[in-house]
């Protein structure tokens, strides 16, 4: 099935979501970052949770 437009396949055409909106784009130098917002912050929470355990026991 050939599309008309550009929308990735699979995207409804009534569907005004863009992927990656509600991403976080910080420039550091000459790097920049795309961080989806939830699940930086529940990976870095878990990352520093087992590092303590770690240490603790």
């Amino acid at each position: 099935m050939a599309q008309d437009d550009n929308r990735p396949a699979g995207q409804d055409p009534g569907d005004d979501y863009q992927i990656g909106r509600d991403n976080i784009q910080p420039h550091l130098g000459p790097l920049g970052l795309d961080i989806h917002n939830p699940v930086f912050l529940i990976s870095g929470i878990g990352i520093i949770a087992f590092v303590l355990l770690a240490l603790i026991f």
